[in-house]
């Protein structure tokens, strides 16, 4: 039994699967399955199921884009609901929906740990503990950064500037009186 909604939710989700390997989702086709998941929200259970299905069996170099949606989709319902449904029916498998990845290439991988480092700075998935799932582990473990870049080295201490002092106040500064800039010219012909 297949409502519009669903429907358009399996339509805007078969769209993400055209992609070609090696380019980048667009925002507005995020936008959009999540806006046609969103709008499926009276059975937000088959929709939760038809993006977590999306995601675990889409060719590799799409998965990413889903899990871009459950994002969207999460920040959405919190943001417009007054009772979020999404965000606790995804986070009930969102460890083995993100396993999906595993086989991901390196890029994506790394979109991956940014995008989960961002859901934990959130607090988007409470009580979730995503540092157990092996392609983060993994990820982490290989390096480098998206860009290419090593990746920073992280302050063990809370405030990062602490053992720096801070600048001793400039003594005997006065400002320069209004109406003095520009400085007079002076003339050398005489």
């Amino acid at each position: 039994m297949s409502t519009p909604e669903l429907q358009a939710l399996h339509d805007a989700l078969a769209a993400l699967t055209q992609l070609e390997r090696g380019k980048a989702v667009s925002q507005t086709k995020v936008r959009a399955v999540g806006k046609a998941c969103f709008e499926a929200r009276n059975e937000y259970k088959r929709a939760v199921h038809q993006v977590e299905q999306f995601v675990k069996t889409a060719p590799a170099h799409c998965r990413l884009a889903g899990v871009y949606v459950i994002d969207a989709v999460c920040r959405r319902s919190k943001d417009q609901s007054q009772h979020d449904v999404f965000t606790p029916r995804f986070a009930t498998q969102i460890l083995a929906t993100i396993s999906a990845l595993d086989d991901a290439d390196l890029e994506d991988r790394q979109r991956l740990v940014k995008l989960v480092e961002n859901w934990v700075k959130m607090r988007l998935f409470e009580g979730v503990d995503f540092e157990s799932i092996a392609v983060i582990q993994r990820t982490r473990g290989d390096g480098a950064d998206v860009y290419g870049q090593p990746p920073r080295k992280r302050s063990r201490s809370p405030d990062r500037r602490q053992g720096y002092a801070p600048a001793p106040p400039q003594q005997g500064y006065t400002p320069a009186p209004p109406g003095s800039y520009p400085p007079q010219q002076q003339s050398w012909g005489g």
